[in-house]
């Protein structure tokens, strides 16, 4: 939810585009369209911040059913396997790569990227796969499970692709695209950072 949010916010404060779901003052946020469970129209930031957070679980729980098998295999049994024999920083690189690659077909029939299919298939896809697959080691190397990471997955199939396919662009896709490559490259960094300095139980940073 966050990571969508992130890209709403670049968007409104480069006046790349416009949310069709929120308009955000200082006092309050008007929402507009969306399956939000505690309702829509004008709410306070607090109101609001509920909504997003119990909408968002529930769009996670619910869609983790359909990722679990993905995230069974690869967090479940791959992430192990490759972090083992490579260490975190290949180990989980390739994972996002090799899951990047997983989506490939459709992703080049213009799915993900219709605008741009084999820039977004090649490179934006496998560095955004990447940035995710540190979020997701982490997730799972503390909880000793895949199951958040399945949940975490739910929500960016969910809730969190809705709230980016909503902003109503004035620019061509391609800075669409760039944003969210460069927010999950920081998301990417900063959990790679947790997890390289040991801070992980349980996996071997060298």
């Amino acid at each position: 939810m966050l990571f969508g949010l992130i890209v709403v916010a670049v968007f409104f404060s480069q006046q790349w585009g416009t949310s069709t779901w929120f308009a955000f003052s200082a006092e309050q946020v008007v929402i507009s369209g969306g399956p939000f469970i505690l309702g829509m129209g004008a709410q306070s930031w607090i109101i609001f911040a509920l909504n997003l957070f119990i909408t968002g679980f529930s769009f996670a729980l619910i869609n983790s059913f359909f990722a679990a098998g993905e995230e069974l295999a690869w967090r479940g049994l791959l992430q192990g396997l490759l972090v083992e024999r490579l260490g975190v920083w290949k180990g989980l690189m390739l994972l996002g790569f090799i899951w990047s690659m997983w989506h490939l077909p459709i992703q080049l029939f213009g799915y993900n990227y219709p605008e741009n299919p084999v820039v977004g298939s090649l490179i934006i896809s496998p560095v955004i796969m990447i940035g995710y697959s540190f979020f997701m080691g982490w997730l799972t190397v503390h909880s000793k499970s895949f199951i958040p990471a399945a949940m975490a997955h739910g929500a960016g199939n969910g809730i969190q692709q809705g709230i980016i396919s909503q902003i109503e662009i004035a620019t061509p896709e391609l800075y669409v695209y760039l944003t969210r490559l460069f927010t999950s490259i920081t998301i990417g960094f900063i959990f790679m950072y947790f997890l390289t300095k040991g801070k992980s139980k349980g996996i071997n940073p060298t």
